[in-house]
């Protein structure tokens, strides 16, 4: 698929978390190139996490994970 079909949507961040992006990309890497890079080695390190029998506890993981988007969405 090129760029040009693509469909893009928005995604508000607060300034402090730009400024995060903003340390960690590459210089001319775009927005979306960094959260797709980020993303992805997200799943595979959960990827690798699972194959060493360390999945930990499933519903633990789902509390934790709405504890911090609940500070992450108070944040903004």
């Amino acid at each position: 698929m090129s760029m040009k079909t693509r469909r893009r949507v928005s995604v508000s961040v607060s300034q402090e978390t730009k400024g995060l992006l903003d340390s960690i990309k590459h210089r001319g890497q775009s927005y979306d190139g960094l959260l797709h890079e980020l993303a992805m080695r997200w799943q595979r390190a959960k990827e690798v996490e699972v194959k060493k029998g360390n999945p930990g506890n499933e519903r633990t993981k789902e509390a934790g994970n709405a504890g911090n988007m609940n500070r992450w969405n108070q944040a903004d």
